[in-house]
């Protein structure tokens, strides 16, 4: 779950224990998703860049653009979705760390 200190928690559901922290960044956790066959889970706070954090070992990345909306799981493994501030809605490959797809809605 994100939270308003700009952290990403990560809870056992069947104890509910919390058994991992993300580092904090400077706003809200705005929007998050676990990515689909990935260790790693996005977060952002709208108008920051995309975060990766894996809750199993505790790496942390930077994506690089900004978001201006929410984030969403891609369908594809290591994949997420979300708008820029660029105006843009882009596909990332995360374990690849490139763009997939970028789509003009102007």
């Amino acid at each position: 779950m994100g939270s308003q200190d700009g952290r990403v928690y990560a809870w056992d559901l069947q104890t509910g224990e919390r058994t991992a922290t993300s580092r904090g960044q400077a706003g809200y956790v705005d929007t998050i998703a676990v990515l689909r066959d990935s260790p790693w889970v996005a977060y952002s706070s709208l108008g920051g860049p995309v975060r990766l954090w894996n809750p199993d070992n505790g790496m942390e990345r930077l994506l690089g653009p900004k978001t201006t909306s929410n984030l969403v799981a891609g369908t594809q493994p290591n994949s997420v979705l979300f708008g820029t501030d660029a105006g843009f809605v882009e596909l990332w490959n995360i374990s690849e760390d490139r763009m997939l797809n970028r789509y003009d809605l102007r």
